[in-house]
């Protein structure tokens, strides 16, 4: 048996009221919600918890994509792959594999 750490790399910074003002979270949420600081110390503690991931002994890591939405900072995870301080080969296999 393989076991996978599965990372949404969630944005946790969205007002409470997105549901009223916004029809949806996807595509036309605007990028003023997005705040550059928080996000530089997300996704620095993010790819830590992936290489952390990686010394704990999983198998692989995954972690979703989804683009123009409010909710994950993940636009592609070739970019998260090439940041990643751990074990890219395990990341490559994940995603060509």
């Amino acid at each position: 048996m393989q076991y996978y750490f599965f990372h949404l790399m969630p944005w946790p910074h969205l007002p409470a009221d997105i549901d009223e003002k916004y029809d949806s979270a996807w595509v036309w949420v605007p990028n003023s919600l997005y705040d550059p600081v928080k996000g530089h110390d997300l996704y620095r503690e993010y790819i830590n918890t992936l290489a952390y991931a990686d010394e704990l002994g999983f198998d692989g890591v995954c972690v979703n994509e989804h683009h123009q939405n409010a909710y994950d900072l993940i636009p592609s995870p070739n970019v998260i792959a090439g940041i990643w301080r751990g074990s890219l080969a395990v990341v490559v296999e994940m995603f060509i594999g």
